[in-house]
């Protein structure tokens, strides 16, 4: 995950002092590109793109910030104990399900951090920190509409799974399943392990990959390192007919019909895969 810098040092800094490109132009919006200076996001389209100049690059606009974030949801449903971005502009021009956000001048992004909004000031030429009500407030009175706050995880967030226990339970034909599954998460290098605990054979989850310059990032199973059960398609068609048989085909293709195939790393986000849960097994794309 990208590490968040001492965001009080930007605190009352001009543009000028934080971007050593060619982009300092007081009457253009420098929201996004103060935020993406700060945590680094040198994604098109740049103050190099723009303007010019030799040094590290930042992109500025809020909308292709937005849409760069692995996750995005309102603000509401936000896990505010993390340091994450911060949207605000009218509800009705964002798209949560499909990560857009329309690009109309009045929008705005800061960094929450330690509690607080630091966002870049366009009035004031400044960067300012905030409370969330606050940070809410003002551009709710600067703005036309009804503004909304959204929150966004930081573009080009690498693996980090810093949890010790995944919970799941799924679904068999109509009925619920009545019991939650716990596994334990282990990392060694760039291999992530799970054990089903208690006392379970420890399994391999899946290779990390973390390649900024092509924004790849997540886990994925080289072929190499295929295993476990395979999918027969004759023994699903009792509950879903033919299309065991369609799923066959693409499950070959993909996984070479292993149930635990997982490839989250490259712009597809998640390849089709087949999971195995407790004592079932069921096919998932």
């Amino acid at each position: 995950m990208p590490v968040v810098p001492d965001m009080e040092s930007f605190l009352g800094k001009n543009i000028d002092r934080i971007c050593k490109n060619r982009f300092h132009d007081p009457d253009q919006n420098h929201c996004a590109h103060f935020v993406c200076h700060a945590m680094g996001f040198s994604f098109s389209f740049n103050c190099k793109d723009f303007q010019g100049g030799n040094k590290p690059a930042a992109n500025v606009r809020v909308h292709e910030v937005f849409a760069n974030c692995p996750r995005v949801g309102k603000w509401s449903d936000a896990d505010t104990a993390q340091s994450q971005l911060i949207f605000v502009t009218r509800k009705d021009v964002v798209n949560i399900a499909t990560k857009t956000m329309q690009n109309i001048p009045q929008k705005h992004i800061g960094i929450f951090h330690n509690d607080r909004v630091y966002h870049y000031s366009n009035t004031e030429d400044k960067v300012v920190k905030q409370t969330v009500p606050d940070f809410l407030t003002r551009f709710q009175e600067a703005y036309f509409g009804d503004q909304g706050l959204f929150f966004g995880e930081f573009p080009d967030t690498a693996m980090s799974l810093n949890f010790a226990a995944y919970r799941t339970a799924e679904r068999l034909g109509s009925a619920a399943a009545a019991e939650a599954v716990d596994f334990a998460l282990r990392k060694d290098g760039t291999r992530w392990f799970a054990r089903r605990t208690p006392g379970e054979p420890e399994f391999l989850v899946g290779i990390e990959v973390n390649q900024p310059e092509r924004r790849f990032h997540g886990l994925h199973f080289p072929v190499r390192s295929y295993y476990g059960p395979q999918f027969d398609p004759a023994a699903y068609v009792a509950s879903v007919d033919q299309w065991a048989y369609l799923l066959d085909v693409t499950a070959f293709c993909e996984s070479k019909n292993r149930f635990n195939l997982i490839n989250t790393y490259d712009r597809a986000h998640c390849t089709f895969g087949f999971y195995q849960l407790a004592a079932h097994t069921r096919a998932t794309t």
